[in-house]
């Protein structure tokens, strides 16, 4: 009999441990979910504590990335920075190192620190040489060169590192249309009016072929 009851006490330990109820899985899916529906506070929190249950996963750098993202949409830009910097101390060669770099970059131009814009620019292009992230940071050096420091000659050294066709051909039409103006500026009228005819010429979907046309018509 006493047997009987140990065992009825045991399989009924074990039948409440099976009903007790589990602790939820802190899931990466639901935090994007949020982010999508800007939901940004809520996302951070989920994503800080995924952190602290998870601080083996692979998705931690993603994670801390996602952090950042969710403050800058919620203009706590200091906040942002942070996060971004929390990837690369975590982990300087994850997926997500290039993007930080870049992030931390646009943060500081923001502030109007150009120096330091260009030299994680830099930084990310020694982390990644795709072909997206290597034409992202030119051009996003290239105007920091030419609206931040005014600097048009370094300006237009990077702009002809990306002159042709390009991945991203945003980009290309964006590049002719900067170049048009320095060269504008400088007085080289000629240079001005090959720069916007190829925008004429060869995208002529763009949204700015009218703005081409127009500095076209002044120069003639």
């Amino acid at each position: 009999m006493l047997k009987y009851y140990i065992l009825t006490g045991l399989l009924l330990i074990s039948w409440g441990f099976a009903c007790a109820p589990k602790p939820k899985t802190i899931s990466m899916a639901d935090g994007k979910y949020l982010q999508v529906t800007s939901q940004h506070e809520k996302a951070i929190k989920l994503f800080k504590d995924f952190l602290k249950s998870n601080p083996g996963s692979p998705y931690v750098p993603e994670a801390q990335y996602l952090i950042g993202d969710s403050y800058e949409r919620l203009n706590q830009p200091e906040l942002a920075l942070k996060a971004y910097k929390n990837v690369l101390e975590k982990d300087p060669k994850s997926p997500y190192a290039a993007l930080s770099y870049r992030q931390i970059a646009k943060q500081y131009a923001a502030k109007e620190e150009y120096q330091k814009a260009i030299e994680n620019y830099q930084r990310a292009l020694q982390v990644s040489n795709s072909s997206a992230n290597v034409e992202d940071c030119t051009f996003a050096i290239a105007q920091v060169y030419q609206n931040g420091l005014k600097d048009y000659d370094a300006a237009l050294r990077e702009y002809r590192k990306l002159a042709g066709d390009l991945k991203n051909p945003r980009i290309t039409v964006s590049v002719y249309l900067n170049m048009g103006k320095i060269f504008k500026q400088k007085g080289e009228n000629d240079k001005a009016r090959a720069a916007y005819q190829t925008i004429i010429n060869k995208y002529s979907w763009s949204s700015h072929l009218l703005e081409a046309k127009k500095e076209l018509e002044k120069l003639n």
